[in-house]
């Protein structure tokens, strides 16, 4: 015989399995149309990060291969990067100028030094410059660049690089 505290039991086991496969079930469902959420959001931030990534590796194809020289400095005007126009231009490698100040590289006996002080001057108190300037090849010849550079400022108005062009 069956004892009725063994039928009530099955009976609230039954009820709270079945509420339990119902909250399971609800959640499961909730959940699987989180999930579709997510990957609709990855979804759509991945196409923006990949049409993101295209342009800046078209710009850095770009940036690599003008004719004119380029060349991006640190907040202190010390060299960071240079591209093959300025390596055309000049005759230096990224090597042989990276951390040193093109100052002391390019300028020669020849070179007017107050016109070269006055962008120094200029790009300190943060104004963009353009110059004509005699300066010295790697091989020693002259050669006249029209440099144009402009400073980098942060969020905070402090100059974090300066970017020059040369041609």
């Amino acid at each position: 015989m069956v004892s009725y505290f063994w039928l009530c039991s099955r009976f609230y086991n039954h009820c709270i399995l079945s509420l339990l496969f119902y909250f399971i079930g609800f959640k499961r469902e909730q959940l699987i149309l989180a999930n579709q959420e997510i990957k609709h959001s990855l979804s759509k931030e991945q196409i923006i990060n990949t049409a993101s990534d295209h342009q800046i590796k078209l710009l850095a194809k770009v940036i690599a291969q003008v004719n004119e020289g380029i060349v991006i400095g640190d907040g202190n005007g010390l060299v960071q990067w240079t591209n093959e126009g300025f390596t055309k231009i000049n005759g230096y490698l990224l090597e042989e100028v990276k951390g040193k100040d093109l100052g002391n590289i390019l300028h020669g006996p020849l070179t007017d030094m107050v016109a070269a002080k006055r962008m120094t001057e200029k790009l300190i108190m943060g104004e963009a410059v353009v110059e004509e300037l005699l300066s010295y090849h790697k091989n020693g010849n002259t050669i006249w660049l029209n440099i144009s550079v402009k400073p980098i400022f942060d969020d905070t108005g402090d100059i974090v690089n300066f970017i020059g062009i040369q041609n």
